[in-house]
């Protein structure tokens, strides 16, 4: 069983819940914290601490997310294969074109745990939050002028991963 540890906030004001678990030798229990992420953005920065939007500054970050069909895979090993490449090629054009922010493909749905807080306590369950036949198969964050530029690398994506691209804005970092 993996240890939770609550991130070193550095002083600032944080809400955890404390988990009681049973460490793999059962003579050893542990209680630890678990930061329950109050007062921050999906970021992971304090609410509103991020760069506040200006007219020198109007690039927007947005998630291309690609959808992959459980039980749908490529036709062939050789077109697998040449998506990789393909994908390969797509990063290394969003690098260069410096829209580049992060990029990740994921293990299959069945490989995922769902952790929540329920009235203090944590609960996590195995498998997808969501039972279905789609799941997010790989994603990637860029920073681009807008909507349309975005739109324009998700067309890449989608023939070079070989599956449904979604896109979608992340929020504005509003002052505090």
């Amino acid at each position: 069983m993996c240890r939770y540890r609550a991130p070193d906030n550095r002083g600032r004001t944080r809400q955890s819940v404390l988990v009681a678990r049973l460490d793999q030798d059962e003579e050893r229990n542990f209680v630890d914290p678990v930061d329950l992420g109050v007062g921050r953005s999906c970021r992971g920065r304090e609410a509103g601490s991020g760069p506040v939007r200006t007219e020198e500054n109007e690039m927007s970050q947005y998630l291309l997310s690609v959808h992959m069909v459980e039980g749908e895979g490529y036709p062939s090993e050789d077109e697998m294969q040449q998506a990789f490449k393909d994908v390969d090629a797509l990063n290394e054009e969003i690098k260069k074109a410096g829209a580049w922010v992060f990029a990740g493909g994921l293990e299959p749905a069945e490989t995922a745990t769902v952790v929540r807080e329920n009235k203090g306590n944590i609960l996590t369950t195995d498998g997808p939050f969501v039972e279905g036949k789609e799941h997010i198969g790989g994603f990637w964050v860029i920073d681009v002028a807008d909507l349309d530029a975005a739109l324009d690398w998700a067309k890449r994506a989608t023939v070079a991963c070989r599956g449904a691209v979604e896109v979608r804005p992340f929020q504005d970092d509003t002052e505090s």
